[in-house]
């Protein structure tokens, strides 16, 4: 039940592909 380091990965990811 990691649904929620799961989400912060994927928030991570999109802030990054974001800031690109």
């Amino acid at each position: 039940m990691c649904l929620l380091m799961l989400d912060h990965i994927n928030w991570s990811r999109r802030l990054k592909k974001t800031e690109m």
